[in-house]
C-alpha cells in the first residue's frame, strides 16, 4: 500500500496519496517494534509531504512534530547519519522549516533549518539553501518594513462549523492573511472574496474526510445519508484584527449526499436566504 501511495504522490495525485498514507497510519493491526515504528515515521513523513503539496501546512506541522517526538533512539545520543531514523528526522526538520516559512513563522523556520544543517554537515543541499535565502529575505523585509503592505501577513483563524444531526466540535485551522485585508473595515472586495474562495479550495478535500462515519465521512445535513460533497458558506471577520484579535473566517458547511442534488440545492437556497436576512438586519441597524 505504501508503494501505491508513493506512486500516486509521484504522479501528483496528492489527495489520493494522502488518503492511502492515512489508511496505513490508522491500521491498528500493524505489529509493534522499532522497525514498524520507523516504517510508520516514514509513512507519516510522506503524508506530511502530501499535505505540503496541497498547501495544508498546519496539518503537515502536526505530522512532522509527531515524527520528531517518536524517534527510535536515545534522546541523549545522535543516530548514525545514514540510518533510517536520521533520514526521517532530517527530512522532518527541513519540511517543518518549509511549513513555518509558508505560515510566516520565520524564527521557527530558521530553527529547523539549523537542525537540518546539523544532520548534513558540510554537504550542499540546494533545497535548504534556497529556503534559507527566502527566510532571510523575508526577515529583512519584516524588520525594515520595506515589504509592501500586500506582502505582509498576519495570523488568520479559519473556523469550520459543520452541520450534523448530532452537533460536532468546530474545526479550527491556522492560516495567514495579507495585512491589507485586515487593517481596514472595508477591505478590497475582490481580494477579500478571493481569500474566501482559496481557503475553501485549499481545505475542502481534507475537511470532507474528517467526519465520524467509516472512512471519515459525514452525514448529509438534510437526509442523513453518507455525504459525498459539501456546501461552503464562508463569512469574513477580518476586521477583528483592528480590535486586537486574530482575523477570522467562519465557514458554515453543510455536507450533502450528492453534489448539485436536491439536498445540495436546498442547502444553497437556505444559506442564501439566511445571508440575505442577515444583510437586511445589518442595514436596518
Amino acid at each position: 500500500m505504501k508503494e501505491e501511495a508513493n506512486d500516486l504522490y509521484k504522479r501528483k495525485s496528492f489527495t489520493a496519496a494522502l488518503d492511502l498514507y492515512s489508511k496505513i497510519l490508522n491500521n491498528s493491526e500493524l505489529p509493534n517494534g522499532d522497525c514498524m515504528m520507523e516504517f510508520l515515521r516514514t509513512v507519516r513523513s510522506n503524508r506530511a509531504a502530501s499535505y505540503i503539496a496541497l498547501e495544508q501546512y498546519t496539518q503537515a506541522v502536526e505530522d512532522l512534530r509527531h515524527i520528531l517526538s517518536s524517534a527510535v533512539h536515545d534522546a541523549s545520543s545522535k543516530p548514525s547519519p545514514d540510518s533510517p531514523t536520521a533520514t526521517s528526522t532530517r527530512k522532518a526538520h527541513l519540511r517543518l522549516a518549509r511549513c513555518f516559512y509558508e505560515l510566516g513563522k520565520y524564527e521557527d523556520a530558521m530553527k529547523h533549518l539549523d537542525a537540518h544543517r546539523a544532520f548534513v554537515g558540510d554537504r550542499n543541499v540546494s533545497e535548504e539553501k534556497a529556503l534559507r535565502d527566502k527566510i532571510l529575505k523575508a526577515q529583512r523585509n519584516r524588520q525594515s518594513g520595506s515589504s509592501s503592505t500586500n506582502e505582509m501577513t498576519v495570523p488568520l483563524k479559519y473556523v469550520v462549523k459543520i452541520s450534523q444531526p448530532t452537533p460536532t466540535a468546530d474545526i479550527e485551522l491556522n492560516e495567514t492573511v495579507p495585512l491589507s485585508l485586515c487593517n481596514t473595515r472595508n477591505p478590497p472586495e475582490i481580494q477579500a472574496k478571493e481569500l474566501l474562495v482559496n481557503l475553501v479550495k485549499k481545505h475542502h478535500a481534507w475537511l470532507l474526510k474528517q467526519g465520524p462515519l467509516s472512512g471519515g465521512a459525514w452525514k448529509c445535513w438534510s437526509c442523513g445519508k453518507r455525504a459525498n460533497g459539501m456546501v461552503h458558506t464562508p463569512a469574513s471577520y477580518l476586521h477583528a484584527y483592528l480590535e486586537g484579535n486574530n482575523a477570522m473566517v467562519v465557514d458554515f458547511v453543510q455536507p450533502v449526499c450528492v453534489d448539485r442534488g436536491p439536498c445540495d440545492r436546498e442547502a444553497r437556497k437556505m444559506m442564501q436566504e439566511e445571508m440575505t436576512m442577515a444583510a437586511n438586519i445589518g442595514r436596518r441597524g
